[in-house]
């Protein structure tokens, strides 16, 4: 075997192995999204959400429900994915387990995109997959009973034109939403990559601190150079975003698209890293072989 050589033979068998091992994480991380996405709907629109002190929401207020709902299975898909994305190398979470990983007949490549490829199906397809197919159930289950609180969640999520005709103002979808929120996904999944490559134990939290602090950083510094931007072009105008308050994320919207091009050069930089510090791995596992 040609170590430099990729093979997607291999490759393929290595994936093939992870998926057979990993049945029950995937089944576990299935069952989670899908009764936690439901328990989530339940509890937003049933808990009994007050609109008492919003009257200034931007939205119709008989909705409020609908969005909390919205949020709160938004919130569980997002720790499932965290702590499954973060887990790409639980394999490799005890030295033993490392050590018999990295000396399997494979090249790095083939072993390191295996386990990005398993991680990927693990923290985001599944995940992804059973959340839609839990607001499906809960949309039908609106529509079964009349409960508009959930029926409407089906629209909320894949109706643009229903989206923007309960938000007041001129509200439109513009055609940057989309790949900007791609950007900003996959920026997501790639710090969390590097952050299971990084750390053998407990990733996710580890992981979750450092986005954390570095989100902070960016939004405390660059809020001043968009307040500045702002203020020196009188952008804002207060009677203009009282009628319409959408107004502001037009106005940013050099911002925005300039941050998810950065986010996705960032995410390139952490997929690279992410390799680089596994083939580390590689060569200090050898040298404790030899040493051995």
């Amino acid at each position: 075997m040609k170590n430099n050589q990729f093979n997607i033979n291999r490759c393929w068998q290595l994936l093939r192995q992870h998926l057979i091992n990993g049945r029950l994480d995937l089944l576990l991380v299935a069952l989670l999204t899908f009764f936690g996405a439901l328990a989530a709907y339940a509890f937003g629109i049933f808990s009994g959400v007050s609109t008492m002190g919003r009257a200034n929401l931007p939205f119709d207020q008989s909705l409020l429900p609908s969005f909390s709902a919205i949020s709160n299975a938004g919130l569980v898909l997002l720790l499932i994915e965290i702590v499954a994305l973060s887990s790409v190398f639980a394999n490799m979470s005890k030295r033993s387990g490392e050590i018999q990983y990295l000396l399997l007949p494979a090249t790095n490549g083939e072993k390191w995109f295996s386990r990005i490829a398993y991680a990927l199906i693990l923290g985001f397809v599944v995940p992804t997959l059973f959340y839609y197919l839990a607001l499906l159930f809960a949309s039908g289950i609106g529509y079964l009973f009349d409960i508009q609180s959930l029926s409407v969640l089906f629209k909320l999520n894949f109706d643009n034109s229903y989206v923007a005709s309960v938000l007041p103002g001129e509200f439109t979808m513009h055609w940057w939403y989309t790949p900007v929120n791609w950007c900003m996904s996959i920026f997501f999944v790639a710090a969390f990559l590097l952050g299971g490559t990084i750390w053998r134990h407990q990733p996710w939290l580890y992981t979750s601190l450092s986005v954390l602090a570095f989100l902070f950083v960016m939004v405390f510094t660059s809020g001043f150079g968009i307040g500045y931007y702002f203020f020196k072009n009188g952008a804002f105008n207060k009677a203009d975003l009282q009628e319409n308050p959408f107004l502001i994320i037009e106005d940013m919207q050099p911002f925005i698209i300039g941050s998810a091009i950065v986010a996705l050069l960032l995410s390139a930089l952490m997929i690279w890293l992410s390799y680089r510090l596994f083939c580390r791995r590689q060569m200090e596992t050898q040298k404790i072989r030899i040493l051995a």
